[in-house]
């Protein structure tokens, strides 16, 4: 649930959740989605993402695709 988390903390959740849709369609990079989901750059993308998901974006997306095809 959303209790405890901030406003500011509920908008990153839901936009690491859109950017690992995203990820797992496969048809945008990294700095693509990083754009559409308005992070200042695909670094600092990358950094909230790897915080809050544990691995950096493109390892993520990588990840997905190895096992989608199991």
């Amino acid at each position: 649930g959303a209790t405890g988390m901030s406003l500011n903390e509920i908008i990153t959740y839901e936009r690491i959740r859109r950017a690992k849709q995203l990820l797992t369609e496969g048809e945008k990079t990294v700095a693509q989605i990083a754009e559409e989901l308005c992070f200042a750059s695909p670094q600092y993308f990358s950094y909230k993402f790897s915080k809050e998901v544990g691995c950096p974006p493109s390892q993520y997306a990588e990840y997905i695709r190895q096992h989608e095809e199991d």
